[in-house]
């Protein structure tokens, strides 16, 4: 007897929503739900960008997306502007807000204090100046983390140190290994448990990076933070983590590696607002699939207006706070993927069919997530179940009965999530 095998041919909308899956007290409210496990961060920075009636609405709209993490950038400036003067009070209310929202936190400690830097008399922009006396510094990162070692346990040191747009005069692997050696000392000093990020590189800068290693900068950090802003999510992503990868191998440097900045801005070089929602979903699965642990979309609301601005584009919210299509992709995103672990690739390239599993000790359950990065094209996704639920970019679900053991799809540069029921 001749066997049959059925397909169903399954195209689905990329511009509806549901509503992200919630966990509410009886007041209503969300209750918080901590997951330091969770790859999913954004850089929202409460205590620095948002007026403090801001701050509550924008955690509110985190926690509804599904953050797990944000990036709160603590500089020198802001909490010392005069020495021994310490002003807390805005990150004290940012740190408050931000945990009973749910979402935890990393320090960014960044920048000299004007008083502090080592930038020539009259000099632009003394803040990017390394401190006249690094000892300053280790103060700085003691007294902060002495502040906040109950509610902060990875501390970041520096922003972008190789390019003059955040190190003056020059970039300097050597001057930045100094610093990184004495905050690390102020960190390990307030709290032992702390662990300190380092490098926090403007893209994949293998120079820079070999230069630090050289100078023995590996020992002084626990975890690699880069900033991999691409073309596109997929130009060139695999070839530079391998590269990535290679000569943390050849300095026999084995630590984890995060990515406190990436992101795509609106209508910065053609891409639209769908095209963002898009390229969202698609570098976090990309850079999950490279095993990074934590991912930061830079950044949580838009810097302005101002749509020239390059800067004022990249939020998934725009200045108002009202969501962009990337914000609801994000919280599909989440959705889908928290709780589960990278498995295996099906196809790379045009195809990129990805699927996650469920973290050990857990009942079994996957997602398979795909798009296309070419033409419109078919794909046979196999199947062990008969039921298979698919969810669009936003959010829109179909859930399909087969009658053999294929689902076929028609793929585009709009991720779907597959998921046997």
């Amino acid at each position: 007897m001749r066997r049959f095998r059925w397909v169903v041919l399954l195209v689905i909308g990329a511009c509806s929503t549901v509503p992200v899956a919630e966990r509410r007290s009886d007041s209503g409210k969300l209750k918080p739900e901590f997951r330091p496990d969770s790859p999913f961060g954004m850089g929202i920075y409460f205590g620095s960008r948002y007026t403090p009636e801001e701050m509550v609405r924008a955690a509110r709209l985190a926690q509804r997306a599904g953050i797990r993490w944000n990036r709160e950038e603590i500089s020198w400036q802001y909490v010392e502007p005069e020495r021994g003067q310490w002003r807390w009070d805005r990150y004290d209310k940012a740190l408050r807000i931000s945990r009973e929202h749910g979402i935890l936190s990393f320090g960014l400690l960044d920048y000299t204090v004007p008083w502090a830097s080592s930038a020539p008399p009259g000099a632009d922009r003394p803040h990017l100046y390394a401190p006249r006396d690094l000892g300053d510094f280790e103060r700085y990162a003691f007294e902060t983390v002495s502040r906040y070692r109950d509610v902060i346990k990875y501390w970041e040191v520096w922003n972008e140190p190789n390019g003059t747009g955040f190190w003056l005069p020059k970039p300097d692997p050597a001057a930045y290994t100094r610093l990184l050696e004495a905050a690390r000392r102020g960190i390990k000093r307030a709290d032992p448990d702390a662990q300190v990020l380092g490098l926090s590189l403007s893209m994949f800068d293998f120079e820079f990076i070999e230069g630090v290693f050289q100078q023995g900068g590996d020992q002084f950090m626990d975890v690699l933070s880069i900033h991999p802003y691409r073309k596109t999510p997929e130009f060139e992503t695999r070839d530079r983590m391998m590269k990535l990868r290679a000569l943390m191998a050849k300095y026999n440097v084995n630590k984890p590696v995060w990515i406190t900045e990436t992101g795509f801005h609106v209508s910065w070089e053609g891409v639209t607002e769908e095209m963002q929602a898009q390229y969202l979903v698609r570098i976090y699965v990309l850079f999950l699939a490279e095993g990074i642990e934590k991912i930061f979309w830079y950044d949580f609301r838009n810097d302005g207006d101002d749509p020239s601005n390059k800067e004022a584009g990249f939020g998934v919210l725009r200045y108002d706070l009202t969501p962009k299509l990337s914000y609801h992709a994000y919280a599909v995103m989440a959705r889908k993927l928290e709780g589960l672990r990278y498995e295996d690739s099906l196809a790379s390239g045009p195809v990129e069919v990805h699927r996650f599993v469920t973290r050990k000790g857990r009942a079994p359950r996957r997602v398979i997530v795909a798009w296309t990065t070419g033409a419109e094209t078919n794909f046979e996704f196999p199947m062990a179940s008969s039921k298979v639920r698919v969810t669009s970019l936003l959010g829109e679900e179909k859930d399909v009965t087969l009658r053999g053991e294929r689902l076929t799809l028609r793929l585009t540069g709009s991720p779907v999530y597959v998921e046997p029921l």
